[in-house]
């Protein structure tokens, strides 16, 4: 995420800000579908399984309640 997103997941240039934007299963179904139309490609299971995305989510979900700090 932090390549397009940023190391927070503040976001940097066409790549939106990341923490609580998105539930979690909102979270993990876009990262499994991508985002048609736009750079967002599709990541498998098998590029980052559920328990990882679960864990960013987690992380995403921290820096909102805490401004974006990393």
């Amino acid at each position: 995420c932090s390549s397009c997103h940023g190391a927070g997941g503040e976001g940097k240039a066409l790549y939106p800000p990341l923490p609580g934007m998105l539930s979690e299963a909102e979270f993990i179904a876009t990262v499994r579908a991508g985002r048609v139309g736009k750079a967002m490609p599709m990541f498998a299971p098998d590029v980052f399984d559920d328990a990882t995305l679960r864990a960013d989510f987690a992380t995403l979900a921290r820096l909102a309640v805490n401004g974006r700090k990393a």
